[in-house]
């Protein structure tokens, strides 16, 4: 989990929605390599929340995972596979 948050939560509607699109439930979090995770806000659009977006190894492969802090939690938005210009900025900054 992100540091001091121990439980992921999200909307199961969302979580279906997330599976659908991207092929990976929400539930993948528990698996999510903090230790070399890139964390920074997330300003791509304006959402209302702040928002983060982490990059970082769920097994051998690089995804990106938006979430925003909720009661003391992180809430789930979005976990997909980076993209190529992502896996390159990771590695830039890693």
């Amino acid at each position: 989990m992100c540091a001091g948050v121990s439980v992921t939560t999200f909307d199961p509607a969302k979580n279906r929605s997330n599976l659908a699109k991207h092929g990976i439930s929400f539930a993948t979090v528990e698996e999510f390599d903090w230790d070399t995770a890139l964390i920074e806000e997330d300003r791509s659009e304006v959402y209302g929340e702040q928002r983060e977006r982490a990059i970082s190894f769920i097994g051998d492969r690089l995804y990106v995972y938006i979430y925003t802090l909720r009661d003391g939690h992180d809430h789930a938005i979005s976990l997909r596979l980076a993209t190529k210009q992502e896996a390159r900025f990771y590695a830039q900054n890693r």
